[in-house]
């Protein structure tokens, strides 16, 4: 959390999913990538598809 608290000190927009448990397991990675796809295209003007 000291990294959200300094965002948003300095005014940084974030958007913050703090889950109480989760590993740096593939499969972890793999679902939190399928969820933010469609933010990632957007950003970066790809297709959501």
């Amino acid at each position: 959390m000291n990294l959200t608290n300094r965002l948003h000190q300095l005014n940084i927009p974030v958007t913050v999913d703090d889950r109480p448990d989760g590993t740096h397991s593939w499969g972890y990675w793999e679902d939190e990538l399928h969820r933010s796809w469609p933010f990632l295209a957007q950003t970066i003007g790809s297709r959501v598809n």
